[in-house]
């Protein structure tokens, strides 16, 4: 009788705890994507305004050297050109929908990175845009390691009488 109860107890804490460790786990999910966002956001603002002066005059930018030192920087012509720093040759979607200046922020996935592009703008013409990346394996890790540490913590919490 004793071990029934035990059983029961235990498949008990493991229901309430899949239950709560389900939801738990997509809102870590969703906060790494937002943390990501804010970061690129961020070090694609830097650049922005830093090169805003030079692409408006026609000149070519120089990059300052980015806070996150994690995000690849490049600077594009409104016609998808890179200019200077990282990224393709030739822009990708997140910068043509930045270029075309119908949304402040674009954010993709391009192959395995996560892509943000600002544009950069003069009165209402773009003059340039702004794209941070980040590999997709990086934000992977953080949500792995995260499910396993709360894992780690179900197990224990389980594991004990």
């Amino acid at each position: 009788m004793r071990r029934r109860i035990i059983s029961l107890t235990v498949l008990a804490a493991l229901v309430a705890t899949a239950l709560f460790a389900l939801p738990l786990g997509i809102a870590v999910m969703q906060y790494y994507r937002d943390d990501t966002k804010a970061e690129l956001e961020r070090a694609a603002d830097i650049v922005a305004l830093a090169v805003s002066h030079e692409l408006n005059a026609g000149l070519a930018p120089v990059l300052p050297r980015p806070d996150d030192d994690d995000a690849q920087v490049g600077v594009y012509t409104a016609g998808g050109q890179r200019l200077a720093g990282y990224g393709p040759a030739v822009a990708g979607t997140a910068e043509r929908l930045a270029a075309s200046a119908t949304v402040d922020v674009a954010v993709e996935q391009e192959g395995e990175e996560v892509v943000l592009a600002v544009p950069v703008l003069s009165g209402s013409r773009v003059t340039g845009v702004i794209r941070a990346a980040r590999p997709m394996s990086e934000l992977r890790l953080r949500v792995l390691l995260t499910w396993l540490g709360m894992a780690g913590l179900a197990i224990a919490a389980i594991g004990v009488r």
